[in-house]
This record gives C-alpha cells, structure tokens and sequence, in this order.
C-alpha cells in the first residue's frame, strides 16, 4: 500500500444536486492521505474517493504534483494529487 495526499476541489457533495440553492462542495484542504494499493492510478483513486463518499463523477481534471494526468496515470507514493470538479454554470 501507498500514501497519496489528495486536495478535491469544486467536487460536489454527494446529495446535492438541487439547482434550487447554490450546491454545496466538498474541498480538502490541507490535503487528506489516502492510502491506495501499489500500481493503482486516478481512476482507482477515484473510486476509492467514491467509496470515502466523495461524489466524484464532476471530475474534470486531475494533477499529479501539479502536471495535469490521464485517469490511467499510475500514482507513486506521497503523490500530491488534487481532484478538480466542474468550475462554473452547468
């Protein structure tokens, strides 16, 4: 297992998906260690946030130590990995 430290950003909170009020986001900051199998990449990190109850299907972007990665980039340990959800209207 493998320590990666994660910052969402601009995620939306599972549950709030009413228009009706400004939606809720879940934003970590300083970033939370998330510990994920040797050889896993974003997508398994993600489904892993999933499964810690983060709504992570808005992700539009994801950086790796500040480059901008694929879903299927591998992560290493302490990775610093930050998750960007939707940023603006609909």
């Amino acid at each position: 297992m493998i320590n990666v430290y994660v910052t969402l950003i601009g995620i939306p909170a599972q549950g709030s998906a009413s228009k009706a009020v400004k939606p809720v986001t879940q934003e970590t900051w300083p970033p939370m260690a998330v510990e994920v199998p040797e050889g896993a990449t974003v997508r398994m990190l993600m489904e892993r946030m999933r499964q810690m109850g983060a709504s992570t299907e808005k992700i539009q972007l994801a950086l790796v130590n500040g480059t901008q990665v694929g879903d299927d980039a591998v992560l290493n340990d302490n990775d610093a990995v930050a998750l960007i959800g939707h940023a603006g209207g609909d």
